[in-house]
This record gives C-alpha cells, sequence and structure tokens, in this order.
C-alpha cells in the first residue's frame, strides 16, 4: 500500500528478514570490493577520505566501508526510512561510526 500511494515500503517482519538474509549471502563479494579498493587506494594514508553509500538499505555495505577504512567518513543512504532506521540502530549497537541519511 506504501509504495502504491508513491511512499517507500515498510521493511518491517518477513521483508526485513528476507531482506537480511540476502545480504548475509552476498557479503563475500563486498570483501572482494573492500580488496580491490585497497589495491586501488596503495595503502595511502588518509584515503579515502569520504564514501556515500547509496541504497545501502540496513547499513551493512556501508559498516563494512566504515570499519575497513576508519578513518573515512561514511555516509549510509536509503530512500526507506524503515531502512535508514535500522542503519542507525546497527552501527550504534556494533559502535561503528555511520552517518545516516533518508
Amino acid at each position: 500500500a506504501a509504495a502504491a500511494a508513491g511512499k517507500p515500503a515498510d521493511y518491517d517482519g518477513e521483508v526485513a528478514v528476507l531482506y537480511e538474509t540476502w545480504l548475509q549471502q552476498v557479503a563475500p563479494s563486498w570483501n572482494k570490493h573492500l580488496d580491490a579498493l585497497r589495491r586501488f587506494g596503495g595503502g595511502r594514508d588518509g584515503w579515502p577520505a569520504t564514501i556515500l553509500d547509496i541504497a545501502s538499505g540496513p547499513g551493512q555495505p556501508a559498516m563494512l566501508l566504515a570499519e575497513a577504512f576508519p578513518s573515512a567518513s561514511v555516509t549510509a543512504t536509503d530512500v526507506s526510512p524503515d531502512m535508514v532506521a535500522k542503519a542507525r540502530a546497527r552501527a550504534a549497537a556494533a559502535g561503528v561510526a555511520l552517518t545516516c541519511r533518508e
């Protein structure tokens, strides 16, 4: 109903569980991307300085980036307020510095 009204869908309940399951399944591919970013950066201090994760969902990709590049300012974004709230809560629970925006 929310999507039909032009608003983002709610991501609670079963949909959230399915999304989390999918994120866990694709996590190994993110590790490959992190390795590529590290190689690209060549070990330079302070690189990257800023990372923007668009459509971050519950923040898993952004949290991996924030953990891998602790000197970077990492922002997770999503169109769904529910997903942004989940990303914010996940980062707070893990003690990860992450800015979350709708």
